[in-house]
């Protein structure tokens, strides 16, 4: 029994006298000091249904002690059918002691109502401090009085950083009053049939705050439907569905209509525009706006203007991103003065720009009171020649100084000691004038808070990296150069393993294959991972028998980072391997049940030597495919560089398979004819198309389409907090409480 991991119970208590008696030996745990994940359905003995809650405080309270003293490794833990009242008299806090817990799953139907405070223990430093991370907390409510007891755990809850998600499963849309009222801001996943909330909108959806908060989570179709059920929500959900718009350039067919521009534009706080579009949008009407973002491969001066006009107009924008793919550096002295008189703005993002003296001046007094910057391909005068250079940037919480910025490492370093603030630096080391010792010394004397870590450098030396990351206290996000990692850096990365939920090194050779296999069993708090590449013998842990015949036993270790929602990585050396080895990798994948986009592909997207399928992780039904039925959530499939031999069976399980499955980059079949068949297949689908490895070169010149500005966002690491603002509401690019910077590769 000390080996069990799993355990399920059905028990009921055995006593209400004031000793409190529980029989915690015949519950059979007792012996588990290895148990991972336990269940238990609570219920009190029919014939002291009647005695008052407090009596069944001590027994509660001795269960809890006893769990924590048996099972000190639990990770998962579900108390279910239970109507006893879970507060810190009942000794639910004493959970805190388990260091390894990960997820708390809570049913409860108690009729009590909890006070506010009940669940305060959730957000105390000390509990913090563990390595808790209370991601989905599951309230089934089923009464008034019920639903404003769970809200004692919700605001319990949201004093902990680090909790992600919570799940509210409500079966009467008029609870949402009670529970809407107290979230007061928290990210939560409302579980709520579309269908319920149509046939209560004569209810508590009609309360203007609830209905706001419940478009949050639905679709455009969705949206639509909703507003046009009654005149209330007509003003709510219409608020929401035109909030974000785009625009692609005059003539396409994407591009909402001009008219519900103007009769919307009250309404429109995000503005994305695509291409050149700026040049032919109608932009007289927006004088609402919170955030523009522009993305284009080519940049013109003739685009200045409309975009200018569009600046001046909304003096409270709070965020503006501005990226140019190709062509000249641009002078921006009219838009860097226009953007110093929005007194509201917290993040910019610039490229391709050419500044002076003057200008350069105005950028960095601007700087001073924003919480975002990233800058990239800017020509800028040297720092040296500046004379109102700020003494601090006291708000500045996530830089980024990238490629071609023309700031040496010194200079870059003078900027970063003026950031008492900041959590997220990306810094570029342009030559080898750098010293690792002066870097150390600024990261640990002037960013005591930092937690996102992302360098890029061609010009390191193996293992420059160790000390820059042995000298940081605690780091959720690295993103590591093409050069300067190693094996010391690799040993040094181990003291942020209890706290890492991003590693991206992907453009580095340096990270071996049996240092990807490390992380991923390692390190639980894992949400983004890539790597070059993943030998299949490091992920099964295969080892040759020693009697010459070439026999391998395969001592698997399983991946433990369940909250990882994107992975990239190239599973390589299946070669002359069995079936059976492709299946066992696909079980592993199987388990990251919150992935959201894999990616298989190759490294070197347009590397032009021949793609050996049969090394790599072929996605066929017949060698596997359909273990991965339990990735509901997956939304992105790449596998570029590689020609993938699908036929129709394997794209229609896909679709059918991945209910969330919106884009398939790389090519389904080396056969153009096949190739265009099932292409088709998942175009009808809904699924949209990029086979960028073979045609990107002769596409460059197009227009700049949804997948190359979200290829950017994720490129700058941008925060969704501080791109998706909501009219009337501050920006603070932290809000993720992590201050992390969610790219892909720099």
């Amino acid at each position: 029994m000390s080996a069990a991991r799993n355990v399920k119970l059905n028990t009921r208590f055995m006593g209400t006298t004031s000793k409190g008696n529980i029989d915690i030996e015949d519950y059979g745990i007792w012996a588990c000091h290895n148990l991972r994940t336990f269940q238990v359905s609570l219920k009190p003995m029919d014939d002291c249904a009647i005695e008052p809650m407090e009596k069944q405080t001590l027994p509660m309270r001795n269960f809890f002690a006893y769990l924590v003293k048996c099972c000190p490794r639990l990770e998962d833990i579900r108390i279910e059918q239970s109507d006893l009242r879970l507060n810190p008299e009942t000794g639910l806090c004493l959970l805190s002691e388990l260091g390894h817990l990960e997820r708390l799953h809570i049913t409860t139907t108690c009729q009590k109502v909890y006070a506010r405070g009940d669940f305060g223990w959730l957000s105390t430093e000390d509990f913090q401090n563990r390595p808790l991370r209370v991601e989905e907390a599951l309230y089934k409510l089923k009464g008034m009085e019920s639903a404003v007891a769970g809200l004692g755990i919700v605001t319990g809850l949201r004093g902990n950083s680090r909790g992600e998600r919570l799940v509210l499963a409500i079966k009467e849309a008029s609870k949402f009053y009670s529970v809407v009222k107290m979230l007061d801001g928290i990210r939560v996943l409302i579980s709520l049939p579309f269908d319920i909330i149509m046939q209560n909108h004569d209810h508590a959806m009609n309360i203007p705050e609830i209905s706001a908060y419940v478009a949050q989570f639905l679709g455009r179709a969705q949206l639509s439907t909703a507003a046009a059920v009654c005149k209330s929500w007509n003003r709510v959900f219409t608020s929401e569905l035109y909030g974000n718009i785009e625009w692609y350039g005059d003539g396409d067919a994407r591009n909402p209509a001009e008219e519900v521009i103007k009769v919307y534009a009250h309404n429109i706080h995000t503005l994305s525009l695509n291409g050149n579009a700026s040049r032919d949008f109608p932009s007289h009407d927006l004088t609402h706006l919170r955030s523009i973002r522009v993305a284009a491969c080519m940049w013109f001066q003739s685009n200045w203007g409309p975009l200018l006009i569009l600046l001046r107009r909304n003096p409270n924008l709070q965020s503006v991103s501005l990226y140019i793919g190709k062509g000249e550096k641009m002078q921006a002295d009219e838009l860097i003065r226009c953007l110093s008189y929005c007194p509201n703005l917290k993040t910019i993002r610039l490229t391709k720009l050419t500044l002076d003296h003057e200008d350069t001046e105005f950028l960095f007094q601007l700087c001073s009171r924003l919480h975002f910057v990233q800058l990239l391909d800017l020509s800028i005068p040297s720092i040296k020649t500046l004379m109102k250079l700020p003494e601090s940037f006291p708000t500045l919480q996530h830089l980024r100084l990238g490629d071609a910025l023309m700031l040496s490492t010194f200079q870059q370093l003078d900027i970063i000691r003026r950031c008492p603030q900041l959590t997220a630096l990306g810094m570029n080391i342009p030559s080898k004038d750098y010293k690792i010792p002066e870097i150390r010394q600024v990261l640990t004397t002037y960013c005591p808070q930092l937690c996102s870590l992302g360098i890029s450098s061609s010009h390191l030396a193996v293992d420059d990296l160790a000390p820059i990351l042995e000298s940081c206290r605690k780091l959720h996000n690295v993103v590591v150069p093409t050069t300067g990692f190693g094996p010391e850096t690799f040993r040094a990365l181990h003291k942020h393993f209890d706290s890492l939920t991003s590693f991206q090194g992907r453009g580095s050779i340096e990270v071996t294959s049996p240092m990807a296999q490390k992380i991923l069993s390692s390190c639980r708090m894992l949400r983004i991972f890539s790597a070059g590449h993943l030998d299949a013998q490091d992920i099964l842990g295969a080892s040759l028998v020693g009697d010459g015949t070439g026999y391998q036993i395969l001592h698997p270790q399983d991946w433990v980072c369940f909250n990882l929602q994107s992975l990239s990585v190239t599973v390589s050396g299946l070669t002359q391997k069995p079936v059976k080895w492709k299946r066992l990798i696909f079980q592993q994948l199987a388990k990251l049940e919150k992935l959201e986009l894999l990616d298989i592909g190759l490294c070197d997207r347009h590397d032009r030597s021949l793609r050996l399928l049969y090394n790599y992780l072929g996605l066929q039904l017949d060698t596997g495919l359909y273990i991965l039925a339990t990735l509901k959530r997956l939304e992105t499939l790449r596998f570029e560089g590689l020609e993938m031999e699908l036929n129709e069976k394997d794209v229609r399980w896909m679709i059918q398979s991945w209910p969330q499955l919106s884009a398939v980059y790389g090519s389904v079949h080396y056969n153009p004819i096949q190739c265009e068949k099932l292409e088709r297949i998942l175009i009808d689908g809904g699924i949209r198309l990029n086979e960028s490895d073979m045609r990107f070169e002769d596409e460059e010149e197009e227009e700049v389409n949804d997948e190359i500005l979200d290829e950017f966002e994720e490129l700058l690491g941008s925060d969704d907090d501080a791109d998706e603002v909501n009219e009337g509401e501050d920006v603070d690019s932290s809000d993720d409480g992590d201050g992390e910077f969610e790219a892909h590769e720099w």
